[in-house]
Formats: structure tokens, C-alpha cells, sequence
């Protein structure tokens, strides 16, 4: 008789734990749906801003490839300072490009072309 005493006894503590640990999940749970939406509308409020824009504001000019030839347009109305490295990491030209375009003749290869806060790899055919 005892035995089944201490046996009911056992399993209320356990539901008594069971409900105490269901309450705190519950808790994490809600905590973490909250934090998860904060960041939803953090990325959200990131991603407003188009390519052009960001662009805009890092003062990137347009480059295109030409055969033999690279020619970087700056559409803004600071002086650009262009650095033009081969694959190997040699420079090959520094310049200065205002508002307008320069054209560069370069041998067919891979070159990274380097300004400021920013970089980007270009292939010439």
C-alpha cells in the first residue's frame, strides 16, 4: 500500500515538474517568435534599398568591357581615384576619372579594378 502511496506521490511531482517545464518552453518559445520577428523586420528595412542606391552612395562608377578595353564611367561629382591591378596583383594604371569616362586599352586577361571602399574583378577578351 505504501508503494502505491509513494508511486501516486512521485507522479504528481512529476506532472508538477512537467507542467513547470512546459510553461518555461512555453516562455522560450514566445521569446524566441518575438526576437525572430525583430530581425524580420531588420532584414526587411535592409533590403529596401535598390542596387542603384547603395551604389550611389559608395560612389561606384559603371564599368563595361570593350574588346581590349575598359572604359569606367563616373557619374558623380567627386574625382574617383581607379586603381587597375592585373590577376597577379600588379599595378598596371592608377586614374583619375572626374565626371565622364576614360577608356583604357588593356591586353586580353583577368584585372580587379580597385577605388575606395570597393573592388570588382573584370574579364577582357
Amino acid at each position: 500500500m505504501l508503494n502505491i502511496v509513494a508511486l501516486c506521490l512521485s507522479t504528481l511531482n512529476i506532472n508538477a515538474d512537467l507542467r513547470i517545464f512546459a510553461m518555461q518552453m512555453r516562455k522560450i518559445f514566445t521569446i524566441s517568435a518575438i526576437l525572430l520577428a525583430i530581425s524580420n523586420i531588420a532584414m526587411a528595412e535592409c533590403r529596401t534599398q535598390s542596387r542603384q542606391e547603395i551604389e550611389a552612395q559608395v560612389n561606384i562608377p559603371k564599368i563595361s568591357v570593350q574588346q581590349g578595353a575598359l572604359n569606367i564611367s563616373n557619374t558623380s561629382d567627386t574625382e574617383l581615384i581607379v586603381d587597375v591591378y592585373s590577376i597577379t596583383g600588379q599595378l598596371i594604371k592608377r586614374l583619375r576619372v572626374a565626371y565622364g569616362s576614360v577608356v583604357l586599352d588593356v591586353r586580353p586577361g583577368c584585372y580587379i579594378i580597385k577605388c575606395d571602399r570597393w573592388s570588382k574583378k573584370v574579364i577582357v577578351s
